[in-house]
């Protein structure tokens, strides 16, 4: 994270500034059920361990898949030593991952059980006073003229979510979202570079080439994607 850091010049990135946050999001359920063949030990460092408790559930589980178990060895035979967990910091090595997993209920803590929910209720508003916006594209961001702020996202609905035009003969209804206060982009790890880029914001050459007007000069949206290596296992 100090590269992370380094790199953009910002100091809220590195580990001791970004752990507070990590923290207040989090209530966390310790492993507390028996492994055969292995042993899960988690620093819980990361963790508050009492108030304030943050909405998203954070634990392992009540059961353990048996083949699991037997994985934890093959990493350590081929020189994966175990560590204590991946969430205080340290990546090299091998240990369980907690899933974002109520241990209570075994439901999944998603964003929306957890965060969303969570803040409307300590608001003390409902739910149901949020409009989505079903088989809604973004096109892109809107700025205020001459500046980089901005301002709305222009949308396409292919059902019947009112609009200001229409475009096309397919029923698509192209119109403008304005925004009150802020856009917040969360569109994933590849929408969320192309959508920024179709706005104006992005390698400059890029852009040219692709006629779309540059709003801001930023190298690095869309490139240095890197994929995290992640594998189920399947057997009978």
């Amino acid at each position: 994270m100090q590269k992370w850091a380094d790199e953009v010049d910002d100091e809220s990135y590195t580990w001791p500034n970004f752990l507070p946050y990590f923290k207040k999001s989090v209530t966390y359920s310790p492993p507390n059920i028996t492994y055969a063949n292995s042993t899960n030990s988690q620093d819980p460092g990361a963790f508050n361990s009492r108030p304030p408790l943050g909405p998203l559930q954070v634990s392992f589980g009540r059961y353990e898949d048996p083949f699991g178990t037997w994985a934890q060895r093959a990493f350590q035979a081929i020189g994966q030593a175990a560590i204590r967990g991946f969430q205080a910091g340290k990546l090299l090595g091998s240990a369980y991952v907690p899933f974002t997993e109520d241990f209570v209920s075994g439901f999944r803590s998603s964003s929306y059980s957890s965060f969303f929910l969570d803040t409307f209720a300590a608001r003390g508003k409902n739910p149901s006073l949020l409009r989505v916006y079903n088989n809604t594209l973004a096109r892109r961001v809107l700025f205020k003229p001459g500046t980089n702020i901005a301002s709305g996202v222009l949308v396409s609905s292919s059902s019947s979510t009112p609009g200001s035009s229409s475009s096309g003969g397919n029923n698509n209804r192209t119109y403008t979202l304005r925004a009150r206060k802020e856009v917040i982009l969360s569109a994933g790890a590849f929408q969320s570079p192309q959508l920024l880029m179709v706005s104006g914001i992005g390698p400059r050459d890029t852009l040219r080439r692709h006629n779309i007007p540059l709003i801001k000069h930023l190298r690095g949206v869309g490139q240095n994607l890197q994929d995290q290596i992640f594998f189920g296992t399947t057997y009978r």
